[in-house]
């Protein structure tokens, strides 16, 4: 039963996040800072819940984490260099991973601007666990919010 309770809701929480009518339009700024300025305010956090950032080629990401009504959870974010000019991208939606009744486990696969494709892993380290396993590989370390327990690990596709 709990493990039906657990699918339910995260078959819920991705039909909810994969229901939007299109992109939003990416605002361009002068520099990479303005536009991670903008998208603080944007997803109403502080610079604080930027947990992480990493490059993999020419693609940057961010990790940030937030807090709602609902629970706790992460978002990522590929900051875009084209012609000079910075762009915040959130590309999937936010994902609450961790509330008081349960821990949720997730993954998507994401395109960014430049072509790449990128497997994301999120979910709650529980039991002292310290590794997770991917499609391809186990035994992988994966970033850690010291704060929330909360795993992130992007994958890169071929």
């Amino acid at each position: 039963m709990k493990l039906l309770k657990k699918l339910t809701l995260l078959i819920f929480i991705l039909l909810v996040g994969c229901s939007t009518n299109g992109k939003e339009e990416i605002k361009w700024f002068n520099n990479e800072k303005e536009a991670i300025n903008f998208g603080i305010e944007n997803e109403q956090i502080k610079e604080s819940d930027i947990i992480d950032q990493f490059t993999f080629q020419e693609d940057k990401f961010l990790i940030f984490r937030f807090n709602d009504s609902n629970g706790q959870g992460v978002g990522i974010v590929n900051i875009i260099k084209k012609d000079g000019k910075y762009a915040w991208n959130r590309e999937l939606q936010k994902v609450i991973l961790k509330s008081e009744k349960l821990n949720l486990s997730a993954n998507a696969t994401l395109k960014t601007e430049s072509g790449n494709k990128y497997k994301l892993y999120l979910g709650v380290m529980e039991n002292g666990k310290t590794t997770i396993e991917t499609d391809n590989n186990s035994g992988i370390t994966p970033g850690i919010d010291e704060k929330t327990n909360i795993f992130y690990y992007l994958e890169h596709l071929k």
